[in-house]
């Protein structure tokens, strides 16, 4: 197994804190996030991605401890004070099939190559980003060589004025003179 560069499941910033979570014996893809607030948040990774797919409300203070009971679909939940409480129905009782897991399966490697790929991103655009700041810094090299010889002509003609009286053709080999050096 190769290892992640950066997390496969990440979500905005929550109404409330999240404080326990376990994910389902039953059903696969399917996680209990318990929050501050006493709620449960239920995540179903093959129905909603983006938000949780259903939120209980279990008690009035924060959810500690989330743990599924092996011998049925429900999750015991712990709250600050210690008292166990169970949810009236936080998980369908469905058999796990086949094509459940492989959904599961097949949602998990599309996030992990959807995380390689950002991560080549942004070496890419790091490359880029170089690339450009090299070309940027060649050009104001060569417009300070260029302002540079612009000054140098300009008083080289200024010398070349003093001492020779202007004129058409005179001129002209000055600023040929001005470009060749």
């Amino acid at each position: 197994m190769r290892a992640l560069t950066g997390p496969l499941l990440q979500t905005c910033c929550a109404p409330k804190r999240y404080t326990a979570g376990h994910w389902s014996l039953t059903r696969p893809g399917v996680f209990y996030i318990g929050r501050e607030d006493g709620y449960v948040d239920i995540w179903d990774l093959l129905e909603k991605t983006h938000e949780p797919a259903q939120s209980q409300n279990i008690c009035i203070t924060m959810i500690t401890y989330i743990k599924p009971w092996t011998f049925s679909s429900f999750p015991s939940c712990s709250q600050t004070l210690g008292a166990p409480k169970l949810p009236c129905c936080l998980d369908s009782a469905a058999a796990i099939s086949g094509l459940l897991v492989s959904s599961v399966n097949y949602y998990f490697e599309r996030e992990v190559k959807h995380l390689d790929y950002v991560q080549q991103r942004k070496l890419i655009r790091e490359e880029e980003k170089r690339e450009i700041a090299l070309e940027l810094a060649k050009k104001k090299a060569v417009s300070e060589i260029s302002g540079r010889r612009a000054v140098f002509c300009s008083s080289q003609w200024e010398r070349v004025a003093g001492l020779i009286p202007l004129s058409p053709v005179r001129s002209a080999l000055g600023s040929l003179l001005c470009l060749r050096r």
